[in-house]
């Protein structure tokens, strides 16, 4: 500890009493009495914010440990103590006073490196006074570290941002590049007030970056590394731009797409909601569901994919859930209609809830008919009574959400008497070996209807006739046949209406049947003349027939039209009685087949 008297103060002071001084002047002679000078200690401690540390070689500044002289300095009055070597516990002599205390610690260069100062300090004489001063450094003494990043980063394009705190005093930051952790071959790629840098086009590798703040004093540590592996990997895209609308109450499909990155993919809904009633899957990006409630709903999507390195992206969407809009299906003009005959005609409509309200809102109906409100369709009814064109408005609402309504003109015209037509479209088939009958039906015109035939396939079944009523029946040819017939239909109209028509009628085989056998007695030596005659199957039957048994001499066999018929003529020349079985074959698939017995008889 050094000590120092500044500013020495005497004070010199004498007392005479008189009665003493009488006495004292009477006895000695007068006395001169010194006081020493009035001054105090102040006792001062340095604390410091930042212990001076060994310098860093490769900083470039000066050693933060090079202090080579440490000032203390009283104002008022000016009064400097240096001291050539730093300590933590100066002590200087004061002379009686208040003061402001400020302290500076210096390098070999006299530049300051740390300061103090305490203000309004009391020294009393005689005394001591202790004081703790605060040195603050004045170069940067912390490290900055490095914000937002992981121990290890990716990147797939080797671009990326590195971004640091701020550290007091420092008005440099220097950034350095090494492709190992040792940074023995380190590169500054900055330098400059900022406290971030962009990385660009680094190759694929493992890149290490580290930073320290400085300024002209000193510099501080560098920070702990960055590391950044640099993976070339197509960048992670949202490809899908906008998504579809949705109706409330239908189902909702859609996807949100992406190229690049790593599959598989995991998406995720990380601000805003769906619509009510639709579900993100994490695994596919399809949103789907049913939506169950009008809005706009914009919400944000984000996708990650599996990496490394890890690439996330997020985009914006809205899904505006609204009905369809309500409109009127129908077209005009109506079907038309007929006086006193039943009409029935519905307005159709989409879009909207469904739930409907419908009403005829200008114009009116003929007499006779009826508009119907039915919620999903509107319904024109009844019997109409007068004729002519009649322009009439009907407008449809939908209940659920009353902003949407649609309204459209129509015109339905009310015709004397509908136009007459033969409404059967085909006649049922029939069948060679059963009566056939069948009744053609009429519509429109103005009954009664009365019923002729114009034309029919040559020859086709002659046995089948049409009455007036249109009654069409009669007992078909043995064989099967196919052909058509023109029918014609007059109403009672006046004038009357008159139409025709051309349906087909088809019979089908029977089966095989024996119609007849005209097998007489004969005489021998006289001429013999009988036959056997089929019907039904499928013509023509096959030649010959098949003849099992006995069969009489010089009597011979013809065949007639499609074989039914075997005609047997000769001249026998031997009696007696001769048995045998003929069997006879169709053409029809399946084919039929059929045997009988018979017997002739000679005398």
């Amino acid at each position: 500890m050094m000590r120092h008297y500044i500013h020495p103060r005497r004070i010199v002071g004498t007392r005479l009493l008189w009665i003493a001084a009488i006495l004292i002047l009477a006895s000695a002679l007068h006395c001169l009495q010194t006081v020493p000078s009035e001054t105090g200690e102040l006792q001062l401690t340095l604390t410091w914010n930042q212990p001076p540390q060994p310098d860093d070689p490769s900083a470039g500044k000066t050693a933060t440990a090079d202090i080579q002289s440490v000032t203390v300095t009283a104002d008022p009055g000016a009064v400097t103590e240096s001291f050539f070597s730093w300590d933590s516990a100066l002590s200087i002599d004061l002379a009686l006073g208040i003061y402001n205390i400020s302290v500076r610690a210096r390098d070999s260069r006299e530049q300051t490196l740390y300061e103090g100062e305490a203000e309004k300090i009391l020294v009393q004489p005689l005394e001591t006074t202790v004081l703790t001063i605060a040195m603050n450094s004045l170069f940067p003494t912390e490290a900055p570290e490095f914000i937002g990043l992981a121990d290890t980063t990716f990147s797939s394009d080797g671009n990326y941002q590195l971004l640091w705190s701020s550290c007091a005093c420092a008005d440099t930051y220097v950034l350095e590049e090494s492709g190992d952790n040792s940074f023995a071959s380190a590169a500054q790629i900055y330098s400059g007030p900022d406290t971030a840098f962009a990385v660009t086009g680094r190759e694929e590798g493992t890149w290490y970056y580290r930073v320290r703040g400085e300024n002209d004093i000193a510099a501080s540590a560098w920070s702990e590394p960055a590391l950044f592996i640099v993976v070339n990997v197509p960048l992670l895209t949202i490809t899908a731009d906008t998504l579809t609308g949705a109706e409330p109450g239908s189902p909702y499909a859609d996807s949100v797409t992406v190229s690049g990155g790593t599959p598989p993919y995991t998406w995720s809904v990380t601000a805003g909601s769906l619509p009510f009633g639709l579900t993100l899957d994490g695994a596919t990006g399809i949103i789907s569901g049913t939506p169950t409630a009008v809005d706009e709903w914009t919400f944000t999507v984000s996708v990650s994919d599996a990496g490394p390195p890890v690439q996330t992206v997020s985009r914006e969407y809205s899904i505006n859930v609204e009905p369809a809009p309500l409109h009127i299906t129908t077209d005009s003009p109506l079907p038309e209609g007929s006086r006193n005959i039943a009409y029935s005609q519905n307005i159709t409509a989409e879009g909207g809830s469904t739930d409907w309200s419908w009403e005829l809102t200008e114009g009116n109906l003929p007499a006779g008919l009826d508009f119907l409100d039915l919620t999903e369709t509107g319904l024109i009814q009844g019997t109409p009574t007068e004729t002519g064109t009649f322009i009439f408005t009907v407008t449809v609402s939908d209940v659920i959400y009353p902003w949407l309504s649609d309204a459209k003109q129509f015109s339905l015209t009310i015709s004397g008497a509908p136009a007459l037509f033969i409404s059967t479209g085909s006649l049922p088939d029939g069948r060679a070996d059963q009566s056939y009958s069948t009744t053609l039906q009429a519509a429109g015109g103005t009954p009664p209807f009365v019923w002729s035939e114009d034309t029919r396939t040559a020859g086709f079944a002659e046995n089948i006739a049409l009455s007036s009523g249109g009654v069409l029946s009669g007992m078909p040819n043995p064989q099967p046949e196919s052909g058509t017939i023109t029918f014609r239909v007059t109403d009672s109209g006046s004038p009357a209406q008159s139409v025709t028509r051309t349906l087909g009628l088809t019979f089908d085989p029977g089966t095989l049947t024996l119609l007849q056998a005209y097998l007489p007695e004969g005489t021998a030596d006289t001429d013999y003349d009988g036959y056997i005659l089929y019907k039904y199957g499928t013509g023509p039957l096959e030649t010959p027939w098949t003849i099992s048994g006995d069969w009489p001499e010089d009597v011979v066999i013809s065949y007639g039209a499609d074989n039914y018929q075997m005609s047997i003529t000769g001249h026998p020349t031997e009696g007696g009685t001769y048995n045998f079985s003929i069997t006879v074959r169709d053409s029809g698939s399946p084919q039929q087949t059929r045997t009988d017995s018979f017997t002739i008889t000679i005398n």
